[in-house]
């Protein structure tokens, strides 16, 4: 039984989804809004990049097969920086290989891993768990996030 604050709908009706990721799974978002690429030009055009980042995993995480997936991540995004550009390639790569399928080329381009290292929204005393739970695509460019960073629906 979930909680009242995981209902997404208050008189709960057997044919309504109960929570938030029942509903997006039901009715996901249209693949073609959020791709890696759209992602760049969303934070080249002034966006933050960490919301845009979460709405690119949104989509990843609900595409609904593996050429939906590919789809989303087969155009190269546009640069924005060292950064930005580092960690769209890390999360293009780590939901391909969650699929189980190839990451598109553009992701092993060296200006895709930075040079020095980097702990986005980390705080110091974390950054040790950082980089033993950073998944693979992130510890090899030199990214260390927290383990439930790409933790969405």
């Amino acid at each position: 039984m979930s909680t009242p604050s995981q209902r997404l709908f208050a008189d709960g009706a057997a044919d309504e989804p109960g929570t938030v990721g029942d509903y997006l799974r039901a009715t996901p978002p249209d693949p073609e809004q959020q791709t890696a690429a759209d992602s760049a030009r969303r934070v080249n055009a002034g966006e933050p990049w960490a919301p845009v980042v979460r709405e690119l995993l949104d989509s990843l995480a609900l595409a609904r097969d593996d050429g939906d997936l590919r789809r989303l991540t087969a155009v190269e995004p546009a640069k924005v920086d060292e950064r930005v550009d580092a960690y769209l390639a890390a999360v293009v790569e780590h939901h391909c290989s969650q699929r189980g399928i190839g990451a598109p080329e553009w992701v092993l381009n060296p200006d895709r891993f930075l040079q020095r290292w980097w702990w986005p929204g980390s705080t110091r005393a974390l950054d040790a768990l950082c980089v033993r739970d950073s998944p693979a695509a992130f510890r090899r460019r030199g990214i260390f996030i927290g383990k439930t960073t790409l933790h969405r629906i």
